[in-house]
């Protein structure tokens, strides 16, 4: 067979067209991408490879929340207003680099974090900086939100995301806000994954649970669980959840998040899935049924993973959430029959 393991069903899953996302990056900060002479907080536009890149600004945009562009047009005001340059991604120069918007519909609350390249910065500047920002957000008014976090982060790195051993400096509030999925709450900080559409996510998780026969003699496993949104939102029936992921700030959210939630019966394992997934699930064998949930990043999940949930004794029903419908085709295919697939078609997306 050409198949590599069992099918039960495939769902096709869109989220509506006119939904909020929940979190937005605006990249191009600064004199560096200039439009009509002014400084631009937008999304990046251009092409990296033949050395051309600008920000252009979003107006109206239903996929693009109020206060994301109101946040926008605060922090365009303090660029505009600064000496300082932007970070120019071709040149690997420059210090205003990117805004980070995340918000919740429900809880009217919002986290907004700078993050800027500060390696040829004297102390002043990089305080004056911080100043500035701090100024522009004391008593903002953010059309109904709450800030709860306002967050300068140093990224002196090639990568737009920042590494774990950068310095952030808490300008306003805390490190987090708060969001709601299903009645849960859920602590939210800068670097964690979470659907960027709540209502999409609700459905989604919605949908999860109806194929999924969980009563109190089933191990539910949240594979790639980030902050634990999945494997809470489900957890009620289970007899035990573990979620297990490898971002240890998301482990952190995940453990604060159950007792925020009083969900006692989750563990929060900070691990590669390949190196424990297996000894996780040994207490359990011939004991519970042993059912699970897997939601890797776009890109899919590495070949060690695929072959630990594969070959992983007691696991026989698993959930894949595949963001990227190209990143499946590989792991449920064999490579010969991914290569002969040259096109398959998506609800009028094409692929491969």
């Amino acid at each position: 067979s050409l198949i590599i393991c069992n099918i039960s069903k495939i769902f096709f899953f869109f989220q509506a067209e006119d939904g909020i996302r929940d979190a937005q990056e605006s990249r191009g900060l600064g004199d560096v991408y200039k439009r009509q002479g002014q400084k631009v907080v937008g999304f990046s536009q251009g092409n990296f490879k033949k050395g051309f890149m600008f920000a252009e600004k979003v107006k109206n945009c239903p996929f693009i929340a109020d206060v994301t562009e109101k946040i926008a047009d605060i922090v365009e005001q303090v660029v505009q207003t600064s000496p300082l340059p932007a970070y120019d991604r071709i040149t690997q120069s420059g210090v205003w680099r990117l805004l980070l918007v995340r918000h919740s519909e429900k809880t009217k609350q919002v986290l907004v974090r700078l993050s800027c390249c500060t390696r040829d910065l004297k102390q002043e500047e990089m305080q004056e900086m911080k100043d500035q920002a701090r100024q522009a957000f004391e008593g903002a008014d953010l059309l109904g939100y709450e800030l709860k976090s306002l967050i300068f982060q140093e990224n002196n790195g090639l990568n737009d995301i920042s590494a774990e051993n950068e310095k952030f400096e808490i300008l306003l509030g805390g490190e987090f806000y708060i969001e709601e999925i299903l009645g849960k709450k859920f602590r939210v900080s800068a670097n964690s994954f979470l659907q960027v559409n709540t209502e999409g996510s609700e459905n989604l998780y919605s949908l999860i649970k109806s194929q999924l026969e969980i009563d109190e003699k089933t191990l539910f496993l949240d594979i790639c669980s980030g902050i634990g949104t999945i494997g809470m939102c489900l957890a009620e029936n289970a007899n035990k959840v573990i979620g297990i992921e490898i971002i240890s700030d998301a482990v952190q959210d995940a453990k604060k998040n159950a007792e925020l939630n009083n969900v006692t019966n989750y563990e929060a394992v900070c691990a590669k899935v390949e190196d424990v997934i297996d000894k996780v699930i040994e207490p359990y064998l011939g004991k519970y049924k042993i059912v699970g949930v897997v939601d890797p990043p776009r890109s899919g999940l590495h070949a060690t993973v695929i072959r630990a949930l594969r070959t992983c004794k007691g696991l026989d029903n698993l959930i894949y959430v595949a963001c990227s419908p190209e990143s499946i085709i590989c792991l449920l295919y064999t490579s010969d029959a991914a290569d002969d697939l040259l096109c398959v078609d998506l609800g009028g997306r094409r692929i491969i």
